[in-house]
């Protein structure tokens, strides 16, 4: 019986074993890609309406901003810096298709494309598209301005967006 009672307490250990391990990658709950999601929509809704102070609390403190062939933009007051650089253009259009999202824990990186359609200062209208993969982190109890949100878990926060142009 002593056997037996040991056998079935290393099985049981051994289940748990191979759950952990299972389950350390999941890919995430479907409410956890809804939210990143959201995330993500919210982002595109600060990009059209250009709205500095919207986009910058979406990144956390150090985030970034990559683009290919510049150095990265570190940290929330270096992006509205970037982003008041262009406060004379106008988004008339921005759409953003998420194709992967992937969760591990408090993180998620999403891969996806980008269109949108500016007015140029000079009053020319482009209509830049491309690729972007962007990091996310989701700090416990913290908000974007890196105080106790007074919530269990807090928002979805970018640690870098990066962007890849279409081929012209």
């Amino acid at each position: 019986m002593k056997l037996f009672f040991n056998q079935y307490f290393y099985f049981i250990a051994l289940i748990f074993v191979l759950v952990a391990c299972a389950t350390k990658n999941n890919v995430g709950s479907p409410a956890d890609k809804t939210d990143v999601e959201a995330a993500l929509q919210q982002y595109a809704h600060h990009v059209l309406a250009m709205n500095i102070p919207g986009l910058t609390g979406l990144f956390t403190a150090e985030g970034e901003i990559v683009n290919p062939g510049q150095a990265p933009i570190r940290g929330r007051a270096a992006i509205a810096k970037l982003l008041i650089s262009f406060a004379d253009y106008r988004v008339l259009a921005y759409n953003v298709q998420s194709e992967t999202t992937t969760l591990d824990g408090h993180s998620a990186v999403q891969t996806g494309s980008y269109r949108q359609r500016v007015r140029l200062p000079n009053g020319e209208v482009v209509e830049p598209a491309g690729k972007f993969k962007a990091e996310w982190t989701r700090s416990r109890g913290v908000d974007g301005d890196g105080e106790d949100s007074g919530e269990k878990f807090g928002r979805w926060l970018l640690t870098r967006m990066s962007t890849t142009p279409a081929p012209s």
